[in-house]
């Protein structure tokens, strides 16, 4: 029995890179949140512009898990000119923990924030999109939890597209 309304395949831009009907690993059962925050009506119309959107996790797979109280440094490469457009965070443990990014030497939060500050429904999007002229951002994660905690924040990004 098939529990999904039919899409015609014509209609799908098999191209955007950020389309959950392109990618399986983006399915409301594989990955909820994710597929919430690419169907929402903000980022469809985001992707529909002549631009591209970048999702930049921190800390990668591997590193997810960061033992009590631990701190978690990451440099991250983002594509030169890009606009910081909302975060999205998750963890398993209560307590969460902070994040502090840093770009062009310039903290873009004033002090360390919750984690909980940068969930929305489930993107948070920034009330003022931050640019990046210097495509690189320093990212510090401390772990709050006295235990190990999975964690992840998804910093979402924006860059124009080149027009041939």
């Amino acid at each position: 029995m098939i529990t999904q309304a039919w899409i015609d395949p014509r209609r799908i831009d098999w191209k955007d890179g950020l389309n959950p009907l392109a990618r399986p690993a983006w399915t409301a059962a594989k990955n909820q949140y994710v597929n919430e925050s690419l169907n929402d009506p903000l980022t469809f119309a985001l992707r529909q512009g002549p631009a591209e959107m970048g999702l930049y996790p921190v800390p990668d797979e591997a590193n997810s898990i960061l033992p009590g109280l631990a701190t978690f440094d990451q440099i991250i490469t983002t594509i030169r000119n890009a606009w910081i457009i909302g975060f999205s965070a998750t963890s398993q443990q209560p307590e969460g923990f902070t994040v502090q990014i840093t770009a062009q030497g310039n903290p873009i939060f004033s002090k360390p924030v919750h984690h909980t500050a940068l969930q929305g429904t489930p993107v948070f999007f920034c009330p003022i999109p931050r640019a990046l002229i210097v495509p690189e951002l320093a990212v510090r994660l401390q772990n709050l939890s006295a235990i190990a905690n999975n964690l992840q924040l998804c910093i979402w990004t924006i860059h124009e597209t080149e027009t041939p």
